[in-house]
């Protein structure tokens, strides 16, 4: 499919920078999630992903609210991007709650999930 390959191309084209097309300092939103069911994915870019969908942010922003390297954040937006999944909010301000990095949050096993549970016994 079409979606595959623009997931592919997204994220391998610019590995260290935005995509040209980007204007850097401007939030963006999940307009429609990515069927990730066919793409190769890693647990990061659905926790990504799901913070785009309910908050516009940068990519920079989006990197330390998921706690993942700027890298990773960036070449999600642009590979959703480039599927056409995001919309740009050009007036939306800096988030009102300050989310924190996903890492530095500790929760009790018994909140875990269980494949949580198994991360956390595994040392991961």
């Amino acid at each position: 499919k079409l979606d595959v390959l623009m997931w592919y191309i997204g994220r391998a084209a610019f590995p260290t920078e935005p995509a040209w097309w980007l204007v850097e300092g401007e939030r963006y939103r999940l307009a429609q999630w990515p069927n990730f069911t066919e793409l190769v994915h890693d647990p990061e870019d659905v926790r990504m992903a799901a913070l785009l969908a309910s908050i516009p942010m940068t990519a920079s922003e989006l990197a330390i609210a998921a706690g993942v390297a700027a890298e990773n954040a960036r070449a999600l937006v642009n590979a959703l991007d480039l599927m056409d999944l995001l919309v740009v909010v050009p007036g939306a301000a800096a988030p009102a709650v300050a989310v924190a990095p996903t890492e530095e949050v500790e929760q009790p096993e018994a909140r875990l999930g269980l494949f949580g549970r198994l991360r956390t016994r595994m040392g991961r």
